[in-house]
């Protein structure tokens, strides 16, 4: 798969391609924070005081003291034990993974977990079982295979972003023996689920026993870098174990600092997922009138899948007609041809909704055939 096209971000709502100023509906800025004139300011007041980077390892003389209480609030903020900064959402479940190497012999793995929880299974030190995707009862069947002597860990997405479907959580801590563990990425969750936007730990209302939760800050959060929620001991495994965490320069001073900013930011844009939610269901049911599948979910992510190539490109097209930019999606492992991703957030207008569900409504779906296998179920439990 060849990287996407080159494109630029020039406010909240709207990116520069090819030449031409484009209406935005995608991406994975949920909360439009990475524009926010209050990070802004934070991030380049944090440059001229602290510079770009501490040029060394936390271990050695890269540990600036941002770090710690930066770490401090975040663990507040979520209700954690405790918090780490990591340099990219990427590598914090595989940090968490070198740390607790060898302590389980099965890591239970959703068949469509993202490449950063697969990649950090296999830090674990055993055996790598994918259970089907968001389901309990495939989990049980392999709790039951590895038997009552194993020490289960369970790595899953918590919202997984690609279209919006929630990681039955609940469900999954009820088929699992009381000493099992779960590794959640939250990722898309995180200032998208949950009351006070702690993500799918909150949504599903768990308590943090046995439950590491990694998230990046470069979605909700509109910043860069990653972050791991846990206890003090994983904590110090981690410090002390860790090659991700100990064998590379830490994030740089700006981002953690202007992080505090961003924190207060997101608490005050909560407040705006209501009217957010409540136009992505009105868009979904008039989708669904229409005749599209569209799955049912607490994020407002909309994900179309054309039934044919001609189908397709008439969206692309209408889109594109309307100042839309077409948010077509090529992952690894999601349906071949591609697909649209459509994000609403809290700085679309109601002229800018309008103009979507016109261009969506000009296409009408072709007969329906087999549903795709994420289908029109429920994805929020």
């Amino acid at each position: 798969m060849d990287e996407g096209m080159p494109l630029e971000r020039i406010d909240p709502t709207h990116l520069r391609c090819r030449h031409r100023r484009w209406l935005d509906f995608g991406g994975c800025d949920y909360l439009r924070l990475a524009h926010s004139p209050a990070i802004e300011r934070a991030l380049l007041a944090a440059v001229k005081r602290h510079g770009w980077n501490v040029a060394a390892s936390r271990l050695t003389t890269g540990n600036h003291p941002i770090y710690a209480r930066v770490e401090r609030k975040l663990a507040r903020f979520f209700g954690a034990e405790a918090a780490l900064l990591l340099p990219t959402g990427y590598v914090a479940p595989l940090a968490v993974a070198q740390a607790l190497a060898g302590r389980f012999t099965h890591a239970l793995v959703d068949e469509e977990a993202h490449v950063c929880l697969q990649d950090a299974a296999l830090f674990l030190g055993c055996p790598v079982w994918p259970f089907r995707h968001r389901d309990p009862h495939s989990l049980a069947r392999l709790v039951r295979r590895a038997g009552p002597q194993a020490r289960v860990i369970v790595l899953t997405d918590g919202l997984f972003g690609w279209n919006g479907a929630v990681a039955p959580l609940g469900e999954y801590r009820r088929v699992l023996p009381p000493t099992a563990w779960m590794l959640v990425d939250d990722a898309h969750a995180v200032g998208v689920l949950g009351r006070r936007g702690r993500g799918s730990l909150e949504h599903a209302g768990l308590s943090r026993t046995r439950v590491v939760q990694t998230f990046t800050l470069s979605k909700a959060f509109g910043l860069y870098g990653g972050v791991v929620l846990c206890s003090r001991q994983i904590r110090r495994w981690i410090v002390t174990r860790a090659n991700c965490f100990g064998g590379g320069t830490p994030l740089p001073p700006p981002f953690a600092a202007a992080l505090e900013t961003a924190l207060r930011e997101l608490k005050r844009v909560l407040s705006a997922r209501r009217r957010v939610l409540e136009e992505t269901v009105r868009l979904r049911d008039v989708l669904r009138r229409a005749g599209w599948e569209v799955l049912e979910t607490p994020a407002p992510v909309i994900a179309l899948f054309p039934r044919t190539a001609r189908e397709g490109r008439r969206l692309r097209e209408s889109l594109e007609q309307a100042g839309i930019h077409p948010t077509w999606t090529q992952y690894p492992g999601r349906p071949a041809g591609g697909y649209l991703r459509l994000v609403v957030a809290p700085s679309h207008t109601p002229a800018d909704l309008d103009r979507l569900r016109s261009a969506l409504l000009r296409v009408r779906p072709s007969p329906s055939r087999a549903s795709h296998r994420e289908g029109t179920q429920k994805a929020g439990r």
